[in-house]
């Protein structure tokens, strides 16, 4: 049956959403799209009248109009996709692979099934090492149960669930450093992304991938509230709309997070125009995306490439001119490159515009390097005369999709296509890019291309087609049409005409392998070759053609491999008879030019072999593809073994262990591993655990315990360093401290820690820190629980130490000791110090050497610190007054007598009420003046001065016997001394008030001692018994009791001898 042209238009103006719709597709409508729900990724438009039907999915880079969708997804014929859309199928069935019939909405969820390992440790590895991210964000999410480890694989799980707890889907992505992997679990929920929330979740910011939002999160944490972080696993606006949708946000409180590329901005820009509330957050230019721009990688600068075949200081040396789209999507065997001085080429540039020819070109040093098409060599000859045309000698293949465009072929409205040959499409490009037009495109192998545009803009890329096509046939010289061919046009007897796809370069290349098969008259004009051959030869000349063009492909494949000519030559039969035969064979991927001669040969003759079978051997058990397949495995691997053992050193007993576990199922990834640490009886064990692992983990355990060994052995043989022995010695702890706060700082911190009282007469100030954040508020909070016995070591550096959480230090040993002070010192003598902040403290790495640091061990660092500016701060403020009441002490007796009096204050000797203590304090300053009256006011001037506590110093009593007494009158009257009185009440009160405890006793024993039975000893009596420390000074007080017990005589003989030793000391 034979469809008309009516009848195709009329299919494809039909509403292709509301047709699936009908016919049991589940679409969801998002924007002005329609996207189907079990591929998220197809997207199909929403035609109104008169608009033609389109789709396209994004995964796989393809899309149509209304009957190709029916052809893919419905798998019905071309003739029934027409008639089904056209209503003309009613009294028709068809039985697709799939069936969409109307019925209920009521779908069966795939199953999501997600193997997760019981531990985490290649995504802690790969998160936190390569990708920069915080272990400790990371770790508090895998507590939460929403990222995982994947069991076989070791991929990142990042998993996201429904209202209820269940969950849904989950983002993959590969934890290899080599190979980058990224993926959704199989029965993924659509509409839905990774996510963390914070808060009420009001606010939503959106994220091309988990590891931006993760990344944007640890650098924004203190800053984002009521937020909820979403990844939507690219750039997919259903995500965006259906989470709006479910938490019922506005577009005001959404954020756009995506990728500072074309691709994220386009994305942005598109949901803007629909929802102009919604916001962009945008990394700064420097960096492509939010994970870049957290390890701080900034953007390649990209060096276009024809000018990478020179050396060059920069990019901005470069100048460049021309169709850059053209430079880019044209194989570079297509090019002839032309040089030319600047003057000259700015003689002709305005022609070159106006010729609608394509080129590109770039200045360096006054000279242009100008790469051009090599069929328009010749009309530049006719302007440049005698110019010097090259060959590229730099493999240049365009990608293989060969996308062009300033636009994303999803957002570009009311699509229209113009499709034409390959140059023509590229200079339309070039033009529409210059005056600002949207557009995407796609130029194909066959020398064909297609621009999409929008319908209001599809006059205008229709006029400037015309426009190029008149710059062509303005400036080209008339070109009649050229005959090629090997058979006159008039010898053909019943003439049948074939328009070709081939252009007239291509045909070039054909040309000599159609000519020895088949008789044709051909035609070549203006990019195009149409074909005249007889009626009974138009089979055999489109066999002869088509085996041509196969061929010429093949040799072409073949050509990119730089085997040698010889080989070449010999695989031409091959070529030829496979091309011939439409063998569905790609002969490139059996050969390598690293193959030596034998491996060549074998692989020669197994093509022979397998090209000798009958067709039906080819693909049945036997067939020698096996063989072929299983030589290739071989070959490659020895050739792999071979350049790994060009890499290393190996001693040829290591050589044969790594050479038989290459043999078995060992991948080329895993023999990487290997390096010359490796034992041979290492490599055996390597070799076992991997074909016994039970998991990857076990592998993983192997090579680092493997790593740990060779360490140790290396360590245990090593002499250190004196950097190494001054590392593990250093005071890490004072280090950090130290280079946190200013000189002010320590200071002014000072007073508020060790200063008695400071804190009952200062307030503390709203404005002032210290440190890195750190209050004065809640400084005196910490002063005070410090004065009442609190530890707060820890508090305290966690107030101080800056909030990052990995840090290079600069450091250098000076005089033994780790120093910041590294400016005076040249850069070669400066170290760095890497730390990383942890739970409890940090670790510190320097030359492989790793030490750990707990905030304790650091607060406490600080607190000596502080002490110590203290003391100095004291030992100004007592120099300046002691001088007033010692004018000649000397500084070095000032610090003496401070460091005596701290050594001999006890707790509690502030208050005043412990005489005691107070007379111990003051024991230890007398050691140092000898003298009592210095030694008051040396002890009243410390304790007001250091430790803000007033004392008034004793006034020294008159000595005994500086006074007598008389008593009676005239001759008879008695002169007696202070000393005699002090004997006659001594006799008077031997005993205590129990009668037990001689007098004397707490004079030896006491110390000085005010009052004993509430008699007030002389200041002589007090002076002895605290100098007295000599038994020969005085006899014990059991002694002085037996002398007492004698005599009146003797007790009055006694007393006074001790009263004189009284007054003599």
């Amino acid at each position: 049956m034979r469809i008309t042209d009516e009848q195709k238009e009329r299919a494809n103006l039909v509403n292709l959403p509301q047709f699936l719709m009908s016919h049991g597709f589940d679409l969801k409508k998002v924007g002005k799209e329609y996207v189907w729900k079990e591929h998220d990724s197809l997207h199909i438009k929403d035609n109104g009248s008169g608009e033609r039907g389109q789709w396209f999915r994004f995964s796989e880079n393809k899309g149509g109009d209304n009957i190709g969708l029916l052809r893919e997804y419905m798998d019905m014929s071309f003739i029934d996709a027409v008639e089904a859309l056209n209503g003309e199928l009613i009294d028709r069935t068809y039985t697709p692979s799939r069936t969409y019939e109307s019925k209920p909405v009521q779908q069966t969820a795939r199953e999501l099934s997600l193997a997760e390992a019981d531990n985490c440790r290649r995504v802690f590895a790969y998160l936190c090492k390569t990708r920069g991210l915080d272990y400790d964000m990371l770790s508090a999410l895998v507590k939460k149960g929403i990222i995982s480890q994947e069991e076989k694989t070791g991929n990142v799980l990042f998993k996201y669930y429904d209202d209820q707890g269940k969950a849904i889907g989950a983002e993959k992505v590969g934890t290899s450093t080599e190979h980058k992997f990224k993926g959704i679990a199989t029965g993924s929920a659509g509409g839905h992304g990774f996510e963390v929330v914070h808060g009420t979740g009001e606010k939503a910011f959106f994220f091309e991938s988990a590891i931006d939002m993760l990344s944007y999160l640890q650098m924004h944490s203190k800053e984002l509230d009521n937020c909820r972080l979403v990844s939507m696993m690219g750039v997919k606006p259903s995500i965006v709309l259906d989470t709006m949708l479910r938490h019922n946000i506005a577009p005001e409180n959404v954020f756009l997070c995506s990728d500072n590329d074309t691709a994220g901005n386009e994305f942005a820009r598109r949901l803007q125009e629909q929802y102009p509330d919604m916001k962009r957050i945008i990394t700064p230019d420097t960096y492509k995306d939010w994970n870049d721009m957290l390890r701080n990688i900034p953007k390649q600068i990209e060096v276009e490439q024809e000018t990478k075949t020179k050396e060059v200081d920069s990019v901005a040396d470069l100048m460049t001119y021309g169709n850059k789209m053209w430079n880019n999507a044209t194989d570079n065997r297509d090019k002839s490159l032309i040089s030319m001085q600047l003057a000259d080429f700015q003689r002709v540039q305005e022609m070159l515009e106006k010729s609608g020819i394509n080129y590109y070109a770039y200045e360096m040093n006054s000279t242009v390097r100008m790469a051009v098409n090599d069929k328009d060599t010749d009309w530049l000859r006719k302007i440049f005369g005698n110019m010097n045309v090259t060959k590229s000698n730099r493999p240049y293949f365009p990608p293989e999709k060969n996308i062009i465009g300033n636009t994303e072929y999803r957002y570009i409205p009311q699509k229209e296509y113009v499709t034409a040959d390959r140059d023509l499409v590229l200079k339309m490009a070039d033009i529409m890019a210059r005056r600002g037009m949207q557009f995407s495109g796609r130029i194909y192998p066959s020398g064909k291309g297609t621009l999409t545009v929008s319908h209001a803009d599809f006059v205008a890329v229709r006029n400037i087609k015309d426009e190029v096509i008149s710059m062509r046939k303005q400036f080209a010289s008339p070109d009649k049409a050229q005959e090629v061919g090997n058979r006159d046009y008039c010898a053909n007897r019943d003439t049948r005409y074939y328009m070709s796809k081939l252009t007239p370069e291509q045909f070039k290349e054909v040309k000599p392998f159609l000519e020895t098969s088949v008789s044709y008259h051909a035609v070549s004009r203006e990019g195009k070759v149409a074909f005249a051959v007889d009626k009974e030869n138009a089979p055999a000349f489109h066999r002869a053609l088509e085996n041509a063009v196969r061929e010429v492909g093949m040799l072409r494949n073949m050509a990119d491999l730089g085997l040698t000519m010889e080989q070449n030559v010999a695989l031409s039969p091959v070529v030829h008879r496979l091309a011939v035969e439409d063998v569905k064979l790609n002969l490139a991927d059996f050969f390598d030019n690293r193959y030596d001669e034998a491996q060549f040969g074998e692989m020669l003759s197994l093509v022979d072999a397998y090209l000798s079978q009958a067709p039906a051997e080819r693909y049945g058990e036997h067939s020698k593809l096996n063989d072929m397949l299983e030589a290739k495995s071989s070959f490659d691997r020895s050739i792999e073994l071979s350049d790994f053992f060009s890499q290393h050193d190996f001693s040829d007993e290591q050589r044969a262990a790594i050479t038989a576990m290459f043999v078995g199922d060992v991948t080329k990834g895993q023999i990487d591993s290997i390096d010359e640490t490796f034992t041979a009886e290492d490599i055996q064990a390597y070799d076992e655990i991997l074909h016994n692992a039970l998991q990857e983990s076990d592998v993983a355990d192997f090579l680092t315990a493997h790593k740990q060994a060779v360490t140790d052995r290396e360590n245990a043989s090593k002499v250190p360093t004196e950097e190494e022995v001054l590392f593990q010695q250093a005071d890490l702890a004072k280090f950090l401290a130290e280079r946190t706060l200013s000189s002010d700082e320590w200071e002014d911190m000072a007073y508020p820690l060790f200063s008695s009282g400071y804190l009952d007469k200062h307030k503390p100030s709203d404005k002032a820190t210290f440190g890195y954040n750190l209050s004065e508020s809640a400084l005196y909070d910490l002063a005070q629980r410090f004065h009442d016995g609190e530890d707060i070591r820890r508090e305290l550096a966690l107030g101080l130490l800056g909030g990052g959480t990995t840090a290079d230090i600069e450091f250098i040993f000076e005089q033994g000791e780790i120093s910041d002070r590294t400016y005076y010192y040249t850069e070669n003598l400066r170290h760095a110090l890497h730390t990383e902040k942890t739970e409890d403290g940090y670790h510190c790495s320097f030359s492989g050497m790793e030490r750990f640091v707990s905030f304790e061990e650091i607060g406490q660092a600080f607190i000596d610190r502080i002490h110590e500016e203290f003391d100095d701060l004291a030992y100004w403020a007592v120099l300046d007054y002691i001088k007033d009441d010692i004018p000649d002490i000397s500084d070095d007796t000032v610090k003496e007598l401070i460091t005596a009096f701290d050594g001999a204050a006890l707790h509690g000797w502030e208050n005043g009420d412990n005489q005691p203590k107070l007379n111990r304090i003051k024991k230890a300053l007398f050691d140092v003046l000898g003298d009592e009256e210095q030694t008051e006011k040396a002890f009243a001037c410390i304790a007001k001065h250091k430790y803000n506590v007033t004392f008034e110093p004793e006034q020294p009593e008159k000595q005994p016997d500086s006074l007598t007494f008389h008593f009676g009158k005239g001759d008879g009257d008695e002169w007696v001394s202070e000393s005699d009185i002090v004997h006659d009440f001594a006799l008077a009160h031997l005993r205590t008030c129990d009668n037990s405890v001689p007098i004397v006793y707490p004079f030896y024993h006491g110390g000085i001692i005010k009052k004993v039975n509430q008699v007030n000893l002389t200041w002589g009596i007090k002076i002895f018994c605290a100098k007295t420390k000599n038994e020969s000074e005085i006899e014990k007080s059991s002694d002085f009791g037996r002398k007492f017990g004698r005599n009146p005589v003797e007790k009055r003989s006694f007393t006074r001898n001790f009263s004189t030793k009284l007054v003599r000391k």
